[in-house]
C-alpha cells in the first residue's frame, strides 16, 4: 500500500511537471508541510486530498507569480503579457496559471508590435494567444513537438458571431481543435496526412476544445490582416498555416507562411509563429 502511494505521488509529480514545468517541484516542497500537519492534527484520509491541494495552491501561486518570472528573465524568458494588457492577451487565464506563456524577449516584442499595429486599423480587435513556452529552456511543451526554446507562439484566428458581426470570442474554450475545414476544391491536407502519411494524430486537437460553440464562423478579413502583420514583422522567421487557408486568404509575397507538414498537428484552428 505504501509503495502504491509513492508511485501515485511520483506520477502526480511527473504530470504536474509536464503540465506546468514547476508543478512537480512545488508538490515536492509541499509534502513536508502536509506531513507535519497530518501528524499534528491527525487528519483523516478524506481530508488528505483537500489539505494537500490547499498547501500546493498556497505555494504554487506566489512561486509562479513572483518568484519564477524574475528568475526566468535572468535566463532569457519573459511573460508575453500582463493580464491587464488591452491588445494582447492569453485566450484563457489557464495559459498563464500553467506557466505556458513565456517566450524570448524578441518574440514578446514582436507580438506586442503586431497587436498594436492591428489595434490602429481595428481598434476593437484583441490578439489572443495560446501556448508559447515554459519559463525555463530544455523541456518540451507537450503535446507540441516544438515550443521548447521560447521562439514559438500559437495565435487564435478571428471569428464572426451568429449575426455575422465581428467579435473577439472564440468557438473553442481552449482555443484549439475547432478547424476551419477546407472547401470543395481546396487542399485536403488533413485527409492526406492521416491516410497517406499515416499520422493518425494530425487532428487530435479536436479532442482538446473543452467545449465549443457552433454558431461562429471564420473571419477571413481580420485573420488575414493579423497573419499578414506577423509575417511582415522583421523578427518573424516563419508562420505555420494549413495550405487551404494560405490559398484562400491569398497571401502574396510572403514566403515565410508555410505548411507545418504531416509530422506536426493541424494549423487551421490557429496559426503558429516562430521568430529567429
Amino acid at each position: 500500500m505504501k509503495l502504491l502511494k509513492w508511485f501515485s505521488f511520483a506520477c502526480l509529480m511527473v504530470f504536474l511537471t509536464v503540465l506546468t514545468q514547476i508543478g512537480g517541484l512545488v508538490l515536492l516542497l509541499s509534502y513536508p508541510i502536509f506531513r507535519y500537519l497530518r501528524q499534528i492534527y491527525h487528519l483523516k484520509n478524506i481530508h488528505h486530498f483537500l489539505i494537500n491541494t490547499l498547501i500546493f495552491s498556497a505555494l504554487y501561486a506566489p512561486i509562479s507569480t513572483w518568484i519564477v518570472p524574475p528568475i526566468a528573465k535572468h535566463f532569457g524568458r519573459v511573460r508575453l503579457t500582463t493580464l491587464d494588457n488591452a491588445v494582447l492577451r492569453p485566450h484563457s487565464i489557464w495559459y498563464s496559471v500553467l506557466n505556458r506563456d513565456y517566450a524570448i524577449p524578441k518574440l514578446s516584442d514582436a507580438a506586442q508590435r503586431v497587436a498594436l499595429r492591428l489595434h490602429e486599423t481595428s481598434p476593437n480587435a484583441i490578439v489572443y494567444f495560446l501556448d508559447a513556452g515554459f519559463p525555463f529552456g530544455g523541456m518540451p511543451l507537450l503535446p507540441h513537438l516544438s515550443h521548447g526554446n521560447g521562439h514559438q507562439l500559437d495565435v487564435t484566428f478571428f471569428y464572426l458571431d451568429k449575426n455575422q458581426q465581428v467579435t473577439n470570442l472564440k468557438p473553442s474554450k481552449s482555443g484549439y481543435g475547432y478547424y476551419e475545414q477546407p472547401r470543395v476544391g481546396e487542399a485536403q491536407t488533413a485527409e492526406y496526412c492521416k491516410e497517406k502519411a499515416k499520422n493518425k494524430f494530425y487532428d487530435f486537437a479536436q479532442n482538446l476544445t473543452f467545449g465549443s460553440r457552433k454558431d461562429m464562423t471564420f473571419d477571413p478579413d481580420r485573420t488575414k490582416q493579423l497573419i499578414q502583420y506577423f509575417a511582415q514583422d522583421p523578427a518573424v522567421r516563419r508562420i505555420w498555416l494549413e495550405p487551404h487557408l494560405t490559398k484562400r486568404l491569398n497571401f502574396k509575397g510572403l514566403d515565410n507562411i508555410r505548411p507545418a507538414g504531416c509530422h506536426a498537428a493541424r494549423h487551421d484552428d490557429h496559426f503558429h509563429v516562430q521568430v529567429y
